[in-house]
């Protein structure tokens, strides 16, 4: 799972500004040991893609987003995949994805 979002990182362009007052990926529902990764890489503010996306694709809905290169896309999926996931466990021919 963290390997996904290393390989996620590499591809996201990231902002060293203090992002008091700002939203975070905590406040969009992002699990926080995903936020505590995130935040050891300096990656604190989310794109405008990944505000406008997370929350629902956490929640399990269907979601469309178009953006150029760079904009966070990637990562959005990722976030909202591995938080899903988190914490749970596969069975014999249950898989979780």
């Amino acid at each position: 799972m963290l390997r996904l979002l290393s390989k996620a990182l590499t591809f996201a362009h990231h902002t060293k500004l203090n992002l008091r007052g700002h939203m975070t990926f905590k406040d969009l529902g992002v699990d926080p040991a995903l936020t505590k990764v995130l935040h050891a890489s300096i990656i604190d503010k989310p794109f405008q893609i990944q505000k406008a996306t997370l929350p629902d694709a956490i929640a399990g809905k269907d979601i469309l987003g178009r953006g150029q290169t760079g904009s966070g896309k990637t990562l959005a999926f990722g976030l909202a995949l591995m938080t899903r996931l988190a914490g749970r466990t596969a069975t014999s021919m249950q898989p979780l994805a």
